[in-house]
C-alpha cells in the first residue's frame, strides 16, 4: 500500500473519531417549555425544564416576573418551575448550567430560554339576548319566533389540585404515597443535605412548586409541595425530613511523651489512625517512660472524652482506653428515653523491663560506639574522600623526599669515586649506614658531613 493511501486512511479514521466525540459532547442540552404563550399580570404559570443526556444543577433566572426557585437538579429528566408574571411586557425565562452527560465524562455549559407575553385582563360583558327577526320560511305562519340567546358560555376551568406521583430520589417516604395523603416523613443520613423530588400533578394544567428541599439542618426539616389548579384551587403536601447527625467518632488521635531532654516525641500508631478503626498498637516503649500524653478530639461538639491507663505505666503490657460519650436528648412527654451514644478506642503497648546496673553500663558503652558508628554511617562519603586525599598527600610527600635523598646520595657517590682516584694506593672499605661513618680508615670531614645529611637510606660497599 502506498504511503499516500495510508495517510488518507488515517485521516479518515481520525475525522470519524472526532465527529463521534463532537456529537457526544453536543448531545448535552436543555430545553425550556412554558405551559402558556400569554398570561395576565400577576397570574402564575408553569415552565418545564428538560435535560437531554444532561445531569447537573440548572440555574433559573426570570425577567418580567418571579420564579418559585432559583435552581433545580436534572438527570436527563424534566422538572417543573412555577413562574408568576409581572405587571406588563414579557416574561423571559432563562435556564443555564454546567452539565455533564449520563456517563459523566463531558462537562458543557448549556443554556436555553423562552418567553411569555403579558396581556391585559379580559373584560367580562353580558350581551343582551337577540331576537331573531328573520322572516319565517312559511309565510302562512304568523306566530312570533322564540328568541335565540347568543351569549358565549365560558369554558369551565379545572379545579384538580392533586398529585398523581411523588418520588424522592434519596429515600422512601412514609407512608407510601397516595393522592389523598398530604403529610409524609423521611429520615436521611447526615451526608444528605438536599432532596431531588419529582412531583407530577394529576392535571397537566396545574402548577407545582417545591420549597424547603435544600440546605437541611441536623434534625427536623419541612419540605412543602404546593399544587395550584387551573382555577386557583390549592393543595399542599408536606414531607417532614429528619437529617441524622454524624456518627460519634474521633477526629484526631495523637500519642506523645516528653523525653529526658524536655523534647516532645510522638509515638506511631499501628495501624495509622482512622476514625472507623477502634484498636491500635504502639509496640514496645522505653522503661524511662512513665506516662503518655493523649490528644483526642471528638467530631461532635459536647461529646465527653475520658482517658484512662496512660499514667503510671507498668512493666509489660499496658492498655489505654479512650471513651467517647454523647448524651441523648431528653425525651418528651410520652416518648421513650434514648440511650447515650458511647464509643471506645483502645491503644495497646508494652513497656520494657528496667535493666540492671551492668546492663546499663553495657548499654552506655554500646551507645558510645553506636554513636560513633552512626556518625560514621552518616558521614561515610566525606570520611572516605578525606582519607583518600590524606593518603595521596602522604604518598606524594614520601616520593618527593625519596627523590631528593637519592639525589644527595648520587653526589656522595661521586665524591667517593674522586677519593678513590686520589688514594688508589691503600683501598679502604666504605660502608654507609645510620650507625657507622663512611670511611673506616679515612676520616675525611667533608664526606662525613655529607653522609650525615644524605644517603641514609642506601647501603654502600665501596673499595678503593
Amino acid at each position: 500500500m502506498k504511503l499516500q493511501t495510508r495517510i488518507k486512511i488515517i485521516l479518515v479514521l481520525f475525522t470519524i473519531f472526532i465527529s463521534i466525540f463532537a456529537v457526544k459532547c453536543l448531545a448535552v442540552s436543555i430545553s425550556v417549555r412554558p405551559s402558556v404563550s400569554s398570561i395576565e399580570p400577576g397570574k402564575t404559570f408553569s415552565v418545564t425544564v428538560s435535560g437531554n443526556d444532561a445531569t447537573g444543577r440548572v440555574n433559573i433566572s426570570v425577567t418580567g416576573g418571579t420564579a418559585s426557585t432559583s435552581s433545580i437538579w436534572i438527570e436527563s429528566n424534566s422538572q417543573t418551575v412555577s413562574i408568576t408574571a409581572g405587571a406588563s411586557g414579557t416574561v423571559k425565562i432563562n435556564a443555564s448550567g454546567e452539565l455533564s452527560n449520563d456517563v459523566g465524562d463531558t462537562d458543557k455549559y448549556v443554556t436555553a430560554s423562552a418567553s411569555v407575553t403579558i396581556i391585559e385582563p379580559k373584560q367580562e360583558t353580558s350581551d343582551p339576548a337577540v331576537v331573531d327577526t328573520k322572516p319565517a320560511q312559511n309565510p302562512g305562519n304568523t306566530s312570533a319566533q322564540k328568541p335565540a340567546p347568543t351569549k358565549a358560555s365560558e369554558e369551565k376551568k379545572s379545579s384538580e389540585a392533586s398529585l398523581k406521583e411523588l418520588i424522592v430520589e434519596q429515600g422512601n417516604i412514609t407512608p407510601e404515597f397516595s393522592t389523598d395523603i398530604t403529610e409524609y416523613t423521611l429520615t436521611v443520613p447526615n451526608e444528605i443535605t438536599a432532596l431531588n423530588i419529582t412531583a407530577t400533578p394529576a392535571d397537566d394544567k396545574a402548577n407545582v412548586t417545591i420549597e424547603g428541599n435544600e440546605d437541611f439542618i441536623v434534625g427536623e426539616n419541612k419540605v412543602t409541595i404546593k399544587v395550584i389548579a387551573e382555577d386557583g384551587t390549592t393543595k399542599v403536601y408536606i414531607v417532614n425530613v429528619t437529617r441524622k447527625r454524624t456518627n460519634l467518632a474521633l477526629l484526631t488521635l495523637k500519642v506523645t511523651y516528653t523525653d529526658k531532654d524536655g523534647n516532645i516525641q510522638e509515638l506511631e500508631l499501628n495501624p495509622k489512625f482512622d476514625a472507623s478503626i477502634l484498636e491500635y498498637n504502639i509496640g514496645e516503649i522505653s522503661y524511662l517512660i512513665n506516662s503518655l500524653n493523649i490528644e483526642a478530639i471528638a467530631n461532635i461538639e459536647g461529646a465527653v472524652i475520658e482517658i484512662t491507663g496512660n499514667e503510671n505505666l507498668q512493666e509489660g503490657e499496658n492498655k489505654i482506653i479512650i471513651k467517647l460519650t454523647m448524651k441523648a436528648e431528653p425525651a418528651g412527654e410520652g416518648e421513650e428515653q434514648e440511650e447515650d451514644e458511647v464509643i471506645i478506642y483502645t491503644i495497646n503497648l508494652n513497656k520494657e523491663k528496667e535493666p540492671s546496673f551492668i546492663e546499663k553500663v553495657k548499654d552506655k558503652i554500646k551507645g558510645i560506639f553506636g554513636g560513633i558508628s552512626t556518625w560514621y554511617n552518616n558521614n561515610q562519603k566525606p570520611i572516605v574522600i578525606c582519607s583518600l586525599c590524606a593518603c595521596l598527600v602522604f604518598l606524594l610527600g614520601l616520593s618527593v623526599y625519596i627523590v631528593a635523598d637519592y639525589q644527595k646520595y648520587n653526589k656522595l657517590v661521586e665524591k667517593l669515586v674522586k677519593l678513590e682516584r686520589i688514594n688508589s694506593k691503600e683501598p679502604v672499605k666504605v660502608v654507609q649506614s645510620q650507625e657507622k661513618n663512611i670511611f673506616e680508615e679515612n676520616n675525611n670531614e667533608e664526606i662525613r658531613e655529607n653522609k650525615q645529611k644524605s644517603g641514609k637510606h642506601f647501603l654502600i660497599n665501596f673499595k678503593y
